[in-house]
């Protein structure tokens, strides 16, 4: 009888949950801030399948030490061998897609003059080209 009363409570919950969710529109949410953003900038702003990369070579760098990982790879502390500077390193994993990278990098050149904006220095992949990584500057968190 307990369980029969547990889930009869469960579902009024669901019942209830369904019934509000689809009671709150979402269709004309709009933003108070940045209501008008896209309409300021040119239409290639936001055009992702217009995004020329050019790979540079991934033996111009050499991981120092691992720094962390995410959900789109692993980050290290690196360096450029023309030159000695620190940078970071991000080794994509093999299932981000090639939208996703387009993606990634069209909003890391977009936003590239903003305040508080990690800069992307390089994109480069190994010689076969299935290894690719996000070369950025470093920013020492310690």
């Amino acid at each position: 009888m307990t369980s029969l009363l547990g889930l009869l409570a469960a579902l009024c919950m669901m019942h209830v949950l369904f019934s509000v969710s689809h009671a709150i529109n979402f269709t004309n949410a709009r933003s108070r801030v940045y209501v008008d953003v896209n309409e300021k900038r040119p239409a290639n702003y936001s055009d992702i399948h217009s995004v020329q990369i050019h790979w540079g070579s991934r033996d111009d760098y050499v991981a120092l030490r691992f720094l962390g990982h995410g959900k789109y790879g692993d980050t290290f502390e690196a360096i450029r061998t023309r030159d000695n500077q620190v940078c970071a390193l991000k080794v994509l994993r093999r299932t981000m897609s090639s939208y996703r990278i387009r993606r990634e990098v069209k909003a890391l050149r977009n936003l590239r003059e903003g305040p508080n904006i990690v800069q992307l220095l390089d994109v480069v992949s190994d010689d076969e080209g299935l290894k690719k990584s996000f070369v950025f500057e470093y920013v020492n968190n310690t």
